[in-house]
């Protein structure tokens, strides 16, 4: 028997191309005497952006929401409900707004590195203070050809459900095992960085799009077909930060011999020169031509927008870990959620009762806007109370040290320590300066309710007192109760 454990694709039962009204998957795990491993099992969703061949450019997918596409996506924002049954047992398990309470939940159990981290398996990359942002759709490469890639968004099983976390999840005992899922893919579309319009090339002092003066020495009239940049790059970064790459177009504005214009042009090469630090950009064809002794002067470059840049959505499927031992407890545990969604009615306080389950071990209270998942209603303060008990004994303010403390006791409750408490989304198009740390990307509330509960014999009465103001008004709310579940 082999000690290794066997990774198994399964497609999709519904065939790609998939679109905002086709946005619905599900996977089948066949009945076997086997064990999978769901905790290190994923969705792929396999992904491109087409240009048209001529301009490679720094293509991403934009995930709009709430009417901006500014902010870093996690990937298990692309599931909105997911359900899970079985042969032998039933309904496993089912979360409706699943993209809400996954990414609230990363919210605090991923800290700023982890969130960036794993942007290479995700939608889009955050741009740092080298202004590009990298991207998982391009090989963009300076001394070779770039070129345009399918990319798999990856979604692990254990970010989007409970039953994801499982490490030995038994074929025999549960039979047949379906995972249906509907996706945001109405949210998604194509997007791109270091276009014409794209201010990084301007910022800084024109830090990025800035060239020096071109003199030609060479006895004669002549096509100057390489820029020098006037920022410094250092040899062992040159290569990720460098905002050209082989294929890109620019265009190059100068002021040559005989008029000032603009010229399209494509990059055929970039190199680097040590003694001066400066990039050394081979553009075909020629940017300008000057006589013997003069310059070409004034020279800043931007990018040329893509003429095409169009999603396409190509399939879907689950990546199995099939376990190489068939050892399985004869029971497993998870934490799931049960969904109650309500409305404020766009008052400034509200003060309401809910009935929760008894075996529900906490609560998180969401505010999305209006066609939202993130939740970012910047609240004053709350106050919760259990079968007309005050959980403490005063207002909750938003972000002071009593709210955070009741973020880590919840997490403690679950058995998890609190990785972030920084409840900001990160704004992945902010362009941070020099002068700047990087805090300043991220600007936009993204904060919750969360409450440990007691474990009570009968229904609890869960008392809910929300206080906001006359510009922020309580409209959509989403409460996830919590517990634990035996299967």
């Amino acid at each position: 028997m082999s000690n290794l454990n066997e990774l198994v694709k399964i497609n999709s039962q519904e065939t790609g191309a998939f679109s905002a009204t086709k946005n619905r998957v599900s996977f089948v795990i066949p009945e076997s005497a086997d064990v999978v491993d769901l905790s290190k099992s994923y969705i792929n969703v396999n992904m491109s952006l087409n240009g048209d061949g001529t301009n490679i450019s720094a293509s991403n997918v934009a995930f709009t929401d709430f009417a901006s596409d500014a902010y870093d996506v996690d990937p298990c924002m692309l599931v909105k409900n997911i359900t899970v049954d079985c042969a032998k047992k039933g309904l496993l398990e089912s979360i409706r707004r699943a993209d809400i309470y996954s990414s609230m939940k990363k919210q605090y159990e991923d800290d700023d590195q982890d969130k960036e981290d794993d942007n290479h398996l995700g939608l889009n990359c955050p741009r740092g203070k080298n202004k590009l942002a990298l991207t998982p759709f391009r090989e963009l490469s300076v001394d070779r050809a770039s070129r345009e890639l399918d990319h798999d968004v990856r979604i692990p099983l254990k970010d989007v459900i409970g039953l994801g976390a499982v490490p030995q999840y038994d074929l025999s005992k549960f039979g047949r095992t379906k995972i249906s899922c509907e996706m945001n893919f109405d949210k998604l579309s194509a997007s791109f960085s270091l276009g014409n319009g794209d201010n990084s090339w301007t910022d800084d002092g024109n830090e990025l799009g800035a060239c020096t003066d071109d003199t030609n020495n060479s006895g004669g009239n002549q096509d100057q077909i390489v820029l020098i940049t006037s920022k410094s790059y250092e040899i062992e970064d040159f290569r990720y930060e460098s905002p050209f790459w082989v294929g890109q177009q620019l265009a190059v504005t100068r002021t040559d011999r005989v008029d000032t214009r603009t010229v399209n042009v494509s990059v055929a090469n970039v190199g680097y020169n040590s003694g001066n630090k400066k990039l050394y950009v081979t553009t075909s064809p020629a940017y300008g031509n000057s006589a013997n002794g003069t310059s070409i002067q004034t020279i800043t470059v931007k990018g040329v927008n893509p003429t095409t840049n169009t999603l396409v959505i190509n399939s879907a499927e689950l990546v199995v870990e099939y376990n190489s031992d068939k050892n399985a407890p004869s029971q497993v545990s998870i934490m799931t959620a049960t969904t109650e969604e309500d409305n404020g009615s766009g008052r400034e306080s509200l003060n309401k009762q809910y009935m929760v389950e008894p075996e529900a071990m906490s609560v998180m209270v969401c505010f999305p806007e209006a066609n939202s998942i993130y939740s970012n209603k910047p609240f004053t303060s709350y106050r919760i109370s259990v079968d007309n008990e005050p959980l403490t004994n005063r207002d909750v303010e938003r972000d002071s040290p009593l709210d955070y403390d009741r973020k880590a006791r919840y997490m403690q409750n679950k058995g998890k320590a609190v990785s972030c408490l920084r409840q900001k989304n990160l704004n992945k198009t902010e362009e941070p300066k020099t002068s700047e740390d990087n805090s300043v990307r991220y600007d936009r509330d993204n904060n919750s309710i969360i409450e440990a509960l007691p474990i009570t014999s009968d229904m609890k009465k869960l008392g809910l007192e929300i206080n906001s103001t006359a510009s922020h008004p309580i409209h959509e709310m989403v409460l996830f109760k919590e517990m634990l579940k035996t299967l």
